[in-house]
């Protein structure tokens, strides 16, 4: 079958420690991949600086920050925030839940896709929104997406994410219509994805609401 196929061109196998035995390689993305090798490398220099280079007083305290590790908040320099915004709970349980759903395969495939990303991918999911909302009136769910650049980003290259994430809004909100046609949607619903650097989630923003084609 087609995951059996992509598995065989991934190149790698990993299995599942429960009974019985099955692979989980489908579930691996390229960025998974490259995120797993760099982090097992990094533990590898700071076991080697623990037991060679740092002075033996010192050890202790070095290797609490070291199992300490990094807030998700802190590891890149530059991050999506995607924003799922309802004006009710049922909203947020049926299309959010199905916004997340769909966020590795329209967000994160395609942001591998340039060749100006090393990696990407998705490691805090939060009720904050990443943008001022009247709370009395309206849910929302946020996720926030770590990139690793290959270049510094340029005015031509923030303008090609835009566009790409103006395409990504479009084709979630197009699916979540068409999986829903015949019952009601809430016309107020919306997607909003902001490209930002570390530390700053209102640099950009883009919206599209769902129109009231279905009653």
């Amino acid at each position: 079958n087609k995951a059996n196929n992509d598995q065989k061109e991934e190149g790698i196998n990993i299995y599942s420690p429960t009974y019985p035995e099955q692979s989980l390689t489908y579930k691996i993305t390229k960025s998974n991949l490259k995120i797993i090798v760099n982090v097992m490398f990094k533990g590898l220099r700071n076991i080697h600086k623990l037991l060679i280079d740092q002075p033996y007083q010192n050890k202790m305290s070095y290797f609490g920050k070291i199992v300490e590790g990094t807030e998700y908040k802190n590891l890149y320099n530059h991050y999506v925030v995607v924003s799922c915004i309802t004006t009710t709970q049922i909203s947020q349980e049926n299309f959010c839940s199905f916004i997340e759903s769909q966020l590795d395969k329209e967000l994160v495939n395609q942001l591998e896709n340039f060749e100006e990303v090393d990696y990407c991918h998705i490691g805090l999911k939060t009720e904050k929104c990443g943008i001022k909302i009247d709370e009395r009136k309206h849910f929302c769910t946020s996720w926030l997406l770590g990139i690793k650049f290959i270049q510094q980003i340029s005015y031509e290259l923030s303008t090609k994410f835009n566009d790409k994430f103006e395409k990504i809004k479009e084709t979630l909100i197009n699916k979540f219509v068409l999986k829903n046609l015949g019952q009601r949607i809430d016309a107020e619903s919306e997607v909003k994805i902001l490209m930002c650097k570390g530390g700053d989630i209102k640099v950009r923003a883009a919206v599209i609401k769902i129109r009231p084609i279905c009653s």
